[in-house]
C-alpha cells in the first residue's frame, strides 16, 4: 500500500475525490486540514470569505489570509477536540460576521487517513429558511448564547429526532429536505410527523400547519436542538 503523509493524502486523494462537488453551483462547501488551512472550497464558499475563485481560496488560513467571519479560533479548537476524540460527524448552526444576515445549518465530517489519524474536516452548509421564528433565533445569536432551550418550559416529551424534525419544520424545511438531512426516505419523516408529533401535540394527523402553529404557540420556536450546538458548547463558558 502506498504511504501518504497527511498533506499528500489530502491533496492527492481527497481533493480529486471532491473536486466535482466543489465546482457545483450554489453549494457552500469546504475541506480544511486540522490547522485550518483551506484545502478545497466551492466558489460560493470562497466568495463568502472574500475570494474571487476556488483557486484563490486554496491554502489560505482564517485570521491570517482573510478575516474570520464564521467561527472564532476558540470555536475551531472545540470542534477540533470533538473530532479528535469522537471521530464522527456533527451539526451546528452559525451566522457569519460579514453582514450576511442568514443563518446556516452546517454538517462537519472528519477526514481520516488510511492509518486512522484525523487529517482534516469536510463541511457543507445549508441556509436555514426561517419563517416565524427568525427574530427569536437571530436574537439568540446576537446575544452569543449557544443554547436557549433552557428558556422553554417543555410540556411534551420529545425524542432527539422528533426535536430536530420539529425544529426543521418550524424553520421552513420541507419533509423531503428533512429526509435528505437524515438520509432517510420522505415516508419515514412523514410517519414521525403524523404518528408521533401530531399525536403528542394533539393536532389532526396530516396537518403539518396546525402542528407548527401549536408548537410555536407553546414556545417550541425557541428550541434549538442541542445536537446542532453540542460541538460548540464543549468546554466553552459562553
Amino acid at each position: 500500500m502506498k504511504k501518504y503523509n497527511d498533506k499528500k493524502f489530502l491533496e492527492e486523494i481527497i481533493v480529486p475525490l471532491y473536486w466535482s462537488i466543489a465546482h457545483q453551483d450554489n453549494i457552500i462547501f469546504n475541506i480544511s486540514d486540522m490547522d485550518e488551512q483551506l484545502i478545497l472550497t466551492s466558489k460560493k464558499y470562497a466568495n463568502s470569505i472574500g475570494f474571487n475563485s476556488i483557486e484563490e481560496a486554496r491554502n489560505k488560513k482564517p485570521g491570517i489570509d482573510y478575516p474570520r467571519c464564521i467561527i472564532s479560533k476558540e470555536h475551531f479548537l472545540v470542534q477540533k477536540k470533538f473530532l479528535e476524540s469522537e471521530k464522527k460527524a456533527f451539526d451546528y448552526v452559525y451566522k457569519m460576521n460579514n453582514g450576511d444576515n442568514n443563518l446556516y445549518l452546517s454538517t462537519v465530517e472528519p477526514i481520516i487517513s488510511p492509518c486512522g489519524t484525523l487529517v482534516g474536516k469536510k463541511e457543507i452548509a445549508r441556509p436555514m429558511k426561517l419563517l416565524s421564528c427568525r427574530d427569536i433565533i437571530e436574537n439568540h445569536f446576537n446575544n452569543k448564547i449557544n443554547s436557549i432551550s433552557s428558556t422553554l418550559s417543555k410540556t411534551i416529551l420529545l425524542t432527539e429526532k422528533e426535536e430536530i424534525v420539529l425544529f426543521m419544520l418550524i424553520a421552513g424545511y420541507s419533509q423531503l429536505e428533512i429526509a435528505n438531512y437524515f438520509r432517510q426516505s420522505r415516508s419515514n419523516i412523514a410517519k414521525i410527523i403524523d404518528e408521533h408529533l401530531c399525536v403528542k401535540f394533539e393536532v389532526p394527523t396530516f396537518c403539518t400547519k396546525s402542528l407548527i402553529e401549536k408548537a410555536i404557540a407553546m414556545g417550541y420556536s425557541m428550541l434549538i436542538p442541542d445536537t446542532f450546538l453540542a460541538a460548540l458548547n464543549m468546554n466553552l463558558n459562553i
